[in-house]
């Protein structure tokens, strides 16, 4: 297995050496560009850096660098000769896991021919949001609970197969919380033991994928001192079963999450006081265009906003072997 890239950087920028062939800290990857292979290198801070051979062709790829990430064209010794790099460093240390990521993409891009310009720069339009998200400030109590909940089954799903974290969709707006295939899971997180009630955005939050299944997922913590449940926590947890560090912190980043351990994600603790899964079917009570003629709303009607008692949802209730099913089914 190839050493991750997130190893290499921290080697690089621990010895302040690397294999010797530029004048900065680097070491080759196993992808060419035509002009000379792909370095991963570190910058005068110990900043996660990447070397593009581009034979001095850089288009437009300065335009999509951001505050968080430099972007230019470098010049080094190679072999003898004046060699130019598309020179990417990232400046904001917390987003070590979307940089990761995003030098992933970049690779994929090489492999499969894009020239190095193209390359860059495509992945960085894609990946921009993400780059350029800013420091976050004091966050709702609220926003920590659903983060906490989306990872506590994100961690049920990693514990079948780490892949799970790629499934993880909430995030990027889409419209359920976890999509793999035909298959949906929605969160909804209430922060007292005894909750029954959700609240449920929009009308297709509870309306599965096209021919699929849907399962919505009732986690319930407590607010408590010194609890065993933050988000830190939880993404430690998920890192040591094998969740991917760069989708990890890129779902974590488009959430506005910087930094797992940041104190303003970790300033309240929880407990776990529970997790419910029920089957979304016919009959559960939801609101969602098949509820109506031709499967439509009303004509002026375009969004909605409603809450479900979920005592009333008791038939749909799976019991703890069912759960699991759901997950390991989830995952198959």
């Amino acid at each position: 297995m190839d050493e991750a890239a997130s190893s290499i950087w921290s080697r690089l920028a621990a010895s302040g050496e690397g294999d010797g062939n530029v004048e900065v800290p680097s070491a080759p990857v196993n992808v060419d560009t035509g002009f000379g292979p792909v370095r991963y290198a570190v910058g005068p801070g110990g900043e996660a850096r990447l070397l593009v051979p581009s034979g001095g062709s850089m288009g437009k790829v300065e335009a999509v660098a951001g505050a968080n990430l430099h972007v230019g064209l470098s010049f080094f010794t190679l072999d003898g000769r004046n060699t130019p790099f598309i020179d990417v460093m990232l400046l904001e240390h917390r987003l070590g896991g979307v940089f990761e990521e995003l030098v992933g993409e970049i690779l994929n891009r090489i492999r499969e021919g894009h020239s190095p310009a193209k390359a860059v720069g495509g992945a960085i339009a894609d990946f921009r949001a993400l780059l350029q998200a800013p420091i976050g400030e004091e966050v709702p109590e609220n926003k920590v609970v659903g983060l906490i909940g989306e990872l506590i089954v994100l961690d049920r799903l990693c514990t079948v197969s780490p892949e799970a974290v790629s499934a993880w969709v909430g995030p990027y707006e889409q419209r359920h919380d976890f999509r793999r295939l035909i298959n949906a899971i929605e969160v909804k997180t209430s922060s007292r033991s005894d909750a029954k009630k959700v609240v449920i955005h929009g009308a297709e939050q509870l309306l599965p994928p096209r021919n699929g299944i849907i399962h919505l997922v009732h986690v319930r913590i407590e607010k408590t001192d010194q609890g065993d449940l933050s988000v830190a926590t939880m993404i430690d947890k998920l890192l040591k079963v094998g969740a991917e560090k760069g989708r990890l912190s890129a779902g974590l980043v488009a959430l506005g999450c910087l930094d797992a351990e940041a104190p303003e994600w970790n300033r309240v603790t929880f407990s776990f006081e529970g997790l419910t899964v029920y089957r979304v079917d016919t009959g559960f009570p939801r609101i969602t265009p098949l509820e109506f003629a031709d499967e439509a709303f009303p004509p002026g009607v375009t969004s909605l906003e409603y809450g479900v008692d979920l005592s009333t949802a008791a038939t749909f209730r799976l019991d703890g072997h069912e759960a699991e099913g759901v997950f390991m089914d989830f995952m198959a």
